[in-house]
């Protein structure tokens, strides 16, 4: 956690950076695609990798993303799928060490790991407790400690506090997602804060407009003055209105006229 008496850095981005409609609203014409992940660095300091989610990636591809990352520039990782969707948390060892010991190939440039269960996933105290236990373990077996965790329930019967509870005991957050049918409350149980913003009204495609972003910025600064670390990630990508939100949240949060700014 930041220092007593520090503010917290936040980071906000956009889930994903390559996607061929962002070309003109984003991505300027004459812009090669290769070089998007280098425009899109020029403007936001983090994203989060949902590529990571549908397959393992070998190591030289966390290599090479470690390597393109300019100073000071974090990936938030999506869990493999095969942890979460495929064998929904049971017998899955081995399957956490191998994405774990990739993910940390990230080093300086890791952020928090995102594990989102399926909302057929319900409330199953063993099961999270089994599971959180495994990747504490995990993380001391290949000498990563420090690394951040953030847990996305989508069934509302893991809303409860004795949940909460479990997650703070290790140091796991509670993410905060921002979509329709499902109301999460804002509680903290980590040392940093993690929002996922899905879009309003229709998930993915909806475009937020300030003034459903301004209580959020409100709720984040004051976050960030208590000293937890903040990240913010848009998934609405239709239109490149995840870009377009992401700018309109930091210029609410003072960063840079609406450009990231970690530290600020």
């Amino acid at each position: 956690m930041t220092p007593r008496g520090s503010r917290g850095k936040p980071y906000v981005g956009t889930s994903g950076w390559s996607y061929d409609h962002w070309r003109g609203p984003f991505y300027a014409p004459d812009v090669a695609k290769k070089d998007w992940f280098a425009f899109f660095a020029k403007t936001f300091s983090t994203v989060e990798l949902n590529a990571t989610f549908y397959r393992l990636f070998p190591e030289k591809t966390f290599d090479s993303w470690a390597a393109k990352a300019p100073e000071d520039f974090i990936y938030a990782v999506k869990m493999w799928r095969m942890v979460t969707h495929r064998k929904r948390l049971v017998n899955v060892e081995q399957d956490v060490a191998s994405f774990l010991v990739r993910a940390r190939r990230l080093d300086e440039h890791l952020g928090p790991i995102l594990i989102q269960l399926p909302p057929g996933v319900h409330r199953d105290d063993a099961l999270l407790g089994d599971f959180l236990a495994l990747i504490g373990e995990t993380c001391r077996d290949i000498g990563a400690e420090g690394m951040r965790f953030t847990l996305e329930f989508r069934h509302a019967t893991w809303f409860d506090d004795k949940v909460y509870s479990r997650l703070e005991e290790a140091g796991v957050a509670l993410c905060l997602p921002d979509r329709e049918g499902l109301e999460v409350p804002r509680v903290e149980t980590a040392d940093f804060i993690y929002v996922r913003f899905h879009g309003r009204p229709r998930v993915h495609s909806g475009c937020y407009t300030r003034q459903q972003l301004r209580p959020w910025a409100t709720w984040i600064n004051g976050q960030l003055d208590n000293g937890r670390d903040v990240y913010v990630y848009f998934n609405n990508d239709l239109h490149a209105y995840a870009v377009k939100n992401a700018r309109e949240i930091a210029a609410l949060l003072g960063l840079d006229d609406g450009l990231q700014s970690v530290g600020a």
